[in-house]
């Protein structure tokens, strides 16, 4: 819940990514060498909604998040890369998450119900 400009890349080992319920942690994911967290945070200018938590011992690379959007601001390549690919990687989780919310309305909820929600859920993070 901390507040944070700056993304890591996982530069060698395994951890969980955590987030807090209302009475409890949940796993939300997993994350190994070359992947980024912190980059929600960086997006939104917000807390962290997240907490990564190391299963084995880690080197991690960090990105000055103040410096990358200077560069990307001013039209830097590798700059403007890396926000390519970041997005490609947002939107891979966004479609994973959303499959997930899915699965699990699927299990619990009754069929009728489900098209409801589904439709209320696309209308929620569509544009």
């Amino acid at each position: 819940g901390s507040y944070g400009a700056d993304l890591y890349i996982i530069k060698k080992g395994k951890g969980e990514i955590i987030k807090k319920g209302k009475e409890k942690e949940f796993k939300i994911a997993e994350v190994e060498e070359g992947n980024i967290v912190g980059e929600i945070a960086w997006i939104l200018g917000e807390k962290r909604s997240a907490t990564l938590k190391a299963k084995t011992d880690m080197e991690v690379l960090r990105i000055d998040g103040d410096v990358l959007k200077k560069k990307i601001m001013e039209g830097k390549r590798g700059a403007v890369l890396f926000l390519f690919e970041l997005l490609k990687l947002e939107s891979k989780r966004l479609s994973l998450t959303s499959q997930e919310i899915v699965d699990i309305l699927e299990k619990y909820i009754p069929t009728d119900e489900i098209a409801n929600l589904k439709e209320k859920i696309l209308k929620t993070i569509a544009f």
